[in-house]
């Protein structure tokens, strides 16, 4: 009932922005409000504002007797396609594994027969769900056409593999992995390999970033494409629930800096995400009056059936979902209130200003 409450008052207050006519960033009703102040601020219409339909030339909407898949561009940097990248990073034999991760379990590994290797996060004692994380929101990314989301697979690899193989120079510190590490009765892995990406440097946001993505703002050609990859990040953290964004070195971009990455969501999909940490989804959504024409209209239609149906194409999902039924859910809750908010921006400011991307 809770989380049907906390919706409706972010609902409520978005509707209630769309009729200022000042510019002033939306809010919502605190959520320590009275029955009465909710009763008051949810009495919007029933219907949020419309958006403006897809041009002709756009690919229709999913019908009712079938889904649509939507075409996945390449990665970005990579000349290999997303399916390459998943069925080498998920099959390919590893050769060494080097422990990266700061705050959670993660291996650079090195696969057999080529140049490319791959992250491994294995299940983890403080992370249990980290690697189920990183696979959905992959497959929610791909359902969405976003071409800046590392591939992610499922994988199962033999625990003493992982031992044999490690670097040497971190061999002293394996019985402290080893301890962090949860082990199948046989003694293997799960966990997700995600694409490892190359010549990847930090990105620190600043002022001027977020200015650009005010209604107002003028559009600057030069950042275009990665005011737009920001725009995408904000509204897919707030679908995925994924509150770990800011917390430190999760925002990084190509080595020419004109692409951002959008990766590690190892901390998604918290289920209840409850008030405090919806806060941490919803602040950084109030700041973005522009979105991609292209990436709100494959919000707009991703459905359940489309959106299990991609999950359901990882292999790991018919022994170890990465989803659950009350995660999907609450996955497609949070879309409406997206959209709300899209809505509210397009009848407050016009759709020219606030779908500015292509």
């Amino acid at each position: 009932m809770w989380g049907a409450m906390r919706r409706a008052l972010v609902l409520g207050s978005f509707a209630l922005a769309a009729c200022e006519a000042e510019r002033a960033a939306p809010q919502p009703v605190a959520a320590s409000a009275s029955p009465a102040e909710v009763a008051r601020v949810t009495a919007a219409p029933e219907s949020p504002p419309a958006l403006p339909e897809p041009a002709a030339s756009e690919p229709p909407r999913a019908s009712s007797t079938a889904v649509v898949a939507i075409a996945v561009p390449r990665f970005v940097g990579s000349a290999r396609t997303a399916d390459e990248i998943l069925e080498r990073i998920g099959n390919a034999r590893p050769v060494a594994f080097r422990p990266v991760g700061r705050t959670s379990i993660v291996f650079e590994m090195r696969l057999a027969g080529g140049d490319s290797h791959a992250a491994f996060k294995p299940v983890s004692r403080r992370h249990p769900a980290g690697y189920r994380a990183e696979i959905a929101a992959y497959r929610v990314a791909r359902a969405l056409g976003m071409d800046q989301v590392p591939p992610a697979v499922w994988r199962r690899l033999p625990g003493a593999l992982l031992l044999e193989r490690l670097d040497p120079e971190a061999a002293e510190r394996w019985p402290q992995i080893e301890a962090e590490l949860v082990f199948e009765r046989d003694g293997s892995l799960r966990g997700a390999a995600i694409h490892w990406v190359s010549g990847m440097r930090p990105y620190a946001l600043s002022a001027a970033d977020w200015r650009r993505l005010r209604h107002d703002a003028p559009l600057d050609p030069g950042t275009q494409t990665r005011d737009a990859d920001l725009s995408q990040m904000i509204g897919f953290d707030y679908l995925i629930g994924n509150w770990d964004r800011f917390s430190g070195g999760n925002v990084s971009s190509t080595a020419a800096g004109d692409r951002l990455y959008i990766r590690d969501h190892n901390l998604a999909f918290a289920h209840p995400l409850g008030t405090r940490l919806h806060e941490r989804v919803l602040e950084p959504l109030r700041r973005v009056e522009r979105f991609s024409r292209r990436w709100i209209d494959a919000v707009r239609r991703l459905d359940e059936r489309r959106l299990r149906a991609e999950l359901e194409r990882d292999p790991g999902w018919a022994v170890d979902p990465c989803l659950d039924d009350a995660r999907i859910a609450a996955l497609l809750e949070r879309r409406d209130t997206l959209l709300s908010w899209v809505g509210s921006l397009v009848e407050a400011h016009g759709a020219e200003a606030t779908l500015a991307f292509p």
